[in-house]
């Protein structure tokens, strides 16, 4: 064979799995390696990265030493992950802590204490809600369940590691920075920390205004 092979990486909440598929879909393998979770007091739910890691190591060491002749064809690696999750790293790129999951509740009391206002509607002010619709389409979850709600749970429980914080990285971010040494976020990554402004899908950027109202500090993003 001599068609160019894809190393396929899907990092899930229960296991890390990797694939070799052809550019053409043929797929001529898989492995898959179990990941741990970590259950905490209040709504608190994470995983290691340096767990992600070595299990993806691991899955690629077995599924190549089952396919060798594959190692020269491979051309490039792609990464779908799962969402939600947020590690802050240093400028170094090692994680500060476990990422908190997209399951984690611990922020939503620091997102409605920052969000709130005089006419609220799940503890979020209206007038605020409205702000992130108009410029995101959509709006920090006030269950705490995404990276807004990890972000200041970081920023108010635990401001020795805020403090460290280099960039806050997506799930996809982190990986992809293992793989190329690059802090960057994608659009699809970053729209669930409600900062940017996706009125226009071929100019999505950061706004100053929404990173204000969460209240992060704007050079902590990717």
């Amino acid at each position: 064979m001599t068609e160019p092979i894809i190393l396929a990486v899907d990092l899930g909440t229960s296991s890390m799995k990797v694939s070799l598929i052809t550019i053409s879909g043929v797929v001529l393998g898989w492995e898959t390696e179990p990941l741990d979770l970590i259950i905490l007091p209040d709504g608190g739910v994470e995983q290691s990265p340096s767990g992600w890691w070595q299990a993806f190591l691991s899955a690629s060491k077995k599924i190549i030493a089952k396919n060798p002749s594959s190692t020269s064809l491979i051309r490039a690696i792609c990464c779908s992950t799962q969402g939600e999750g947020t590690i802050p790293v240093d400028k170094n790129g090692n994680a500060l802590s476990n990422c908190i999951l997209w399951m984690d509740m611990r922020g939503a009391k620091y997102l409605k204490k920052q969000l709130s206002g005089l006419v609220n509607i799940d503890g979020i002010a209206l007038f605020k809600i409205l702000r992130f619709v108009s410029l995101t389409g959509g709006m920090p979850n006030p269950s705490g369940k995404d990276p807004a709600g990890h972000m200041l749970f970081l920023r108010n429980a635990k401001p020795e590691i805020y403090t460290k914080t280099y960039k806050f990285l997506n799930v996809l971010d982190y990986m992809n920075l293992q793989l190329t040494g690059e802090f960057v976020a994608s659009f699809d990554s970053i729209v669930t920390s409600w900062v940017t402004d996706n009125r226009n899908p071929n100019k999505i950027q950061y706004n100053d205004s929404l990173i204000s109202l969460l209240g992060i500090d704007k050079e902590k993003t990717a």
